[in-house]
């Protein structure tokens, strides 16, 4: 799980983005956030895999918890006005022989103020036929989504160019259509610091309901 300190630090970077800042404080980072991520995906790894290669044939889940594969690097590959790194730290789970960046994932984040997991596909993502089915023919995954109650207990997000998120009210099948319509989108929980430290270890059982059933 993750404690109090892993929302401390990233609300600090945030405030003090800045490589000397960040190798004053490598202990924090390693301690606190990279290496409890690494223990989340140690753990949920081999259950996902087992549960899900058998829908995935021929392709199967990449779970190896390194770093540049499933789990991110917090260094941004092109620092900007804000900083060198991101405030955040991510990792997901996606099919062997792509990349995170190129296929549809399921994916854990920390954020100061919030963890999130879910299903994500972003603009560089290979979704074309998803995106087309969906646009064509929203029917069938609308009564998918009632059917698990989907719709009620997670964040359905696009994402613009510019970042910002917006969630979208999925009540009928036509408001999918509007969910996907920037390309860049979310299905996720989210928990606050509060109940994410209140979880402890139970973190990993809630992460693995979420996906199990987006």
């Amino acid at each position: 799980g993750f404690s109090a300190d892993a929302f401390g630090f990233l609300a600090d970077l945030r405030a003090n983005n800045s490589a000397e800042w960040m190798n004053a404080n490598l202990t924090r980072w390693r301690q606190y956030v990279r290496e409890p991520m690494r223990a989340l995906f140690t753990d949920l790894g081999p259950v996902l895999k087992a549960k899900f290669d058998p829908y995935l044939v021929l392709d199967e889940l990449a779970i190896e918890p390194k770093f540049g594969k499933t789990l991110a690097t917090i260094k941004k590959r092109w620092p900007d006005n804000i900083g060198p790194y991101h405030d955040y730290y991510w990792g997901a789970f996606y099919r062997v022989g792509h990349t995170k960046q190129a296929d549809a994932q399921l994916h854990v984040t920390i954020h100061p103020e919030r963890v999130r997991f879910g299903f994500y596909m972003g603009e560089s993502a290979m979704d074309a036929h998803f995106r087309q089915n969906i646009q064509e023919n929203p029917g069938p995954l609308f009564n998918l989504l009632r059917g698990l109650d989907l719709l009620n207990n997670f964040r359905f997000e696009r994402i613009y160019p510019d970042g910002r998120r917006e969630a979208v009210r999925i009540e009928s099948a036509a408001d999918l259509r509007e969910w996907i319509i920037t390309g860049d989108y979310n299905l996720l929980q989210d928990f606050t610091p509060v109940e994410t430290i209140a979880l402890g270890p139970a973190l990993a059982d809630r992460v693995f309901e979420a996906f199990r059933r987006v």
